[in-house]
């Protein structure tokens, strides 16, 4: 994961090792990421959802500290509970109003919340005949999420 400073433009790894995929939790280039997809933040945290090993990372922009937050590697579900024993089906997509953070599970299409205060995972919102790419966004009080088979924008209150 690298990180540029738009001041002058410099580049520097803040997480993560170029060419070396991974899910090993560590500080700066210890930590190993997956290809990433999409990811949010919340003004302290990165968060990523790594869909090929269903599980969600979190990223400190401080220090470098990457650590797994939610799911079980390498099994996939729909779980909710604490954020340690629950699952994920392909999560793609992050978005965070700095307490919850929301994720968009792409193969049972729905917006899992992952709560940081008690690290608690809840199904917001499922669309049956959608196909939730990931896409994630909040904005004003609502959840925006791209529905990639419907060619919509799902809107959740």
């Amino acid at each position: 994961m690298r990180r540029i400073r738009l001041s002058d433009y410099t580049v520097t790894t803040l997480a993560g090792q170029t060419g070396l995929a991974g899910t090993t939790d560590g500080i700066g280039q210890a930590a190993t990421l997956p290809a990433i997809i999409g990811m949010g933040y919340d003004f302290r945290y990165l968060y990523l959802p790594d869909s090929g090993s269903q599980v969600i990372r979190r990223v400190d922009v401080v220090t470098a500290r990457v650590d797994t937050i939610a799911g079980q590697l390498a099994t996939t579900g729909a779980n909710d509970g604490p954020a340690s024993s629950a699952t994920f089906n392909s999560p793609r997509g992050a978005a965070s109003d700095g307490v919850n953070v929301y994720i968009g599970a792409y193969n049972n299409n729905r917006i899992r919340v992952i709560n940081t205060l008690t690290w608690q995972v809840s199904s917001l919102a499922t669309f049956p005949a959608a196909a939730l790419e990931g896409n994630l966004a909040i904005i004003q009080n609502a959840i925006f999420a791209a529905d990639f088979s419907g060619a919509t924008i799902k809107r959740i209150d």
